[in-house]
């Protein structure tokens, strides 16, 4: 379930903790549980709110609400998640 959740963050879609459990057939509470393991374990990391802003938006997947300040919580892979998931996706 680790790995499943790694290569779904991979992906860097915006999945909320509801559309990941559905997505990974579990229940909310694991896919919390699971993304604290992966950051403790130092392969997720909170994505850094100052690369993201108005003035620097592409357009990601991340905020359906251009032009923001309310900028939702982001997890991005470190080198050691991304070396993990690198053989998988």
């Amino acid at each position: 379930m680790l790995l499943a959740l790694l290569c779904e963050i991979a992906k860097g879609e915006n999945y909320s903790n509801r559309n990941l459990a559905n997505k990974l057939n579990t229940s909310e509470e694991v896919v919390i549980q699971i993304k604290k393991e992966l950051e403790d374990r130092k392969y997720i990391k909170i994505y850094d709110e100052k690369n993201c802003s108005p003035s620097k938006c592409s357009g990601c997947t991340a905020c359906s609400t251009s032009k923001t300040n309310n900028i939702p919580k982001m997890w991005e892979l470190t080198d050691k998640g991304k070396k993990a998931v690198s053989k998988y996706i």
